[in-house]
């Protein structure tokens, strides 16, 4: 049977079979009926920490920088870039604004 959900008076008397449960799945652990811990294998909880590392702005900046200072050791890259077409401006039409005249 597949257990999830232990109290700590269970969890100390079954240790390796809650190591061993762990494997499969989190297995949380109570104390009077409210939760305290949980209880993760390890290749989940290194998935986890990767998660949170590269989850943030700042932790997917410092990837981002690194990979293009390794492109830059290497020897940089030559990029095509597509030629732009000339377009009309959305504001020809407007009157330019500055200082109003006194009247």
């Amino acid at each position: 049977m597949v257990r999830y959900r232990w109290n700590i008076a269970e969890a100390k008397a079954s240790l390796s079979e809650l190591v061993r449960e762990a494997a499969g799945a989190p297995q949380r652990l109570e104390n009077r009926g409210r939760e305290v811990a949980v209880v993760l294998s390890v290749d989940e909880y290194q998935r986890l920490v990767e998660q949170a590392e590269t989850g943030s702005a700042g932790a997917r900046m410092r990837s981002f920088l690194q990979a293009s200072a390794e492109v830059r050791a290497a020897g940089g890259v030559e990029l095509e870039l597509p030629l732009r077409e000339p377009r009309a401006s959305p504001f020809e039409d407007e009157k330019p604004r500055g200082r109003r005249e006194k009247t």
